[in-house]
């Protein structure tokens, strides 16, 4: 199953949709700010998907998806079809 980055700084959202993916077999990362889910895209070159919150403080769900575009998984090239957000 996939590997999903899942950034919201509503702690419920965060947790809720986790728990959702996982029942289905995914892998789940955790975030509660666009910096802890930046540092989550540096250390795992594996993830398949990122759900993300648009308004955030600090980096907000934009910067964390253009962050993912500019230094993606293993030098991937992400288009600005595959980039969504919620």
């Amino acid at each position: 199953m996939a590997k999903i980055l899942i950034v919201d700084d509503e702690l419920s959202n965060l947790e809720s949709l986790g728990k959702i993916l996982r029942n289905e077999g995914h892998e789940t990362f955790l975030a509660e700010t666009g910096e802890q889910a930046i540092e989550m895209l540096k250390n795992e070159s594996q993830i398949n998907l990122i759900l993300t919150d648009l308004k955030m403080q600090g980096t907000d769900g934009i910067g964390v998806l253009k962050q993912a575009k500019k230094n993606g998984p293993r030098g991937r090239d992400y288009n600005d079809d595959s980039l969504w957000h919620y």
